[in-house]
């Protein structure tokens, strides 16, 4: 069924007009056209959504005990697959890149329309991480999670300082070279004549970071040495225990993706695209980090897992 035509606003009808010439019907009748112009010239956009996943891998390094796991969370959509035909994901990776995840990468999620794929203006609205961590240590375990963002006026030398978006020889994809200070970044209890340990919990530098989340995440019971007695039979919340933790970290909007690239404007592909923005290419001041901080090493063969889904949503100007 046919919709009927919207009627002209009553201060602009004809007989309004002739008839009120006064200045109150006047600013009715310029408000009223202002209204239409506008809608004439609004902006249209489009939902789309984009989804990345770490397997249910280590958090631990070589290193052991007091050193932090980094992974970026990019706002940027990172050339996503699905956004357009034959493109090919710009990848990211954390500071372990382990072998059985060496990079991570986007895809859209729920569909795409075919003006948003080609559009350059591109807004970044927030996004979810879900993550699920799973203990698999004989003995008492404690850990910290945190989502960081650096201080604006600070963003670009710790960026910079830290190797956030950078590589290595050994691995040259962005991130794997990343790490935070203990001592200037974070800290953590320091035991006399050992390694420092998390067991009393650690804490961000919050004059360098902008701490958006955080979680002290306790794992088994003290004076247990194996995982059996970590594991409570009365337990009735399978989600959050002794040896399973989950949770949901909002992520904050990320602002407008926008392609200035000279290889993305010129060759046979003249028209640049907001989907194409890589990690490196974003703003450092709306960078975010996920921090784990632990006491385990990875050598030992008993671990804490980590793995997460975090989709990502944004408006599209089509």
């Amino acid at each position: 069924m046919n919709k009927l035509p919207k009627r002209k606003p009553r201060a602009l009808r004809g007989k309004n007009i002739k008839r009120r010439t006064g200045g109150k019907a006047q600013s009715k009748q310029i408000m009223a056209l202002s209204k239409q112009v506008n809608s004439l010239t609004r902006r249209s956009y489009d939902s789309c959504a984009t989804k990345w996943i770490r397997n249910n891998l280590t958090v631990e390094t070589v290193a052991g005990s007091g050193y932090a796991y980094i992974c970026p969370i990019p706002y940027v959509p990172c050339n996503p697959t699905g956004a357009a035909s034959g493109n090919t994901p710009t990848v990211w990776t954390d500071n372990l890149g382990l072998a059985s995840q060496p990079e991570y990468s986007k895809k859209i999620i729920f569909g795409i329309s075919q003006e948003a794929q080609t559009s350059n203006e591109i807004y970044h609205t927030g996004g979810k991480l879900r993550y699920q961590l799973i203990n698999t240590e004989p003995s008492l375990t404690k850990l910290g999670l945190f989502l960081i963002r650096p201080k604006k006026k600070l963003a670009d030398q710790l960026i910079k300082d830290r190797l956030l978006k950078v590589g290595s020889a050994l691995n040259p994809i962005l991130g794997f070279a990343g790490n935070l200070n203990q001592g200037l970044d974070y800290e953590v209890h320091e035991g006399t004549g050992g390694p420092e340990n998390t067991m009393f919990g650690s804490q961000i530098n919050s004059k360098y970071w902008d701490v958006l989340y955080k979680r002290e995440i306790t794992f088994g019971h003290a004076g247990a040495s194996a995982l059996t007695s970590n594991v409570n039979p009365a337990n009735t919340t399978p989600a959050n225990n002794s040896i399973m933790a989950t949770g949901t970290i909002k992520l904050p909007a990320g602002g407008l993706c926008k392609n200035a690239a000279i290889a993305s404007q010129s060759g046979l592909r003249p028209d640049a695209t907001g989907w194409e923005v890589g990690y490196g290419d974003q703003t450092n001041e709306n960078s975010c980090y996920l921090v784990c901080i632990n006491n385990g090493s990875i050598i030992d063969n008993q671990t804490v897992t980590l793995g997460f889904m975090a989709p990502d949503y944004y408006k599209v100007a089509v």
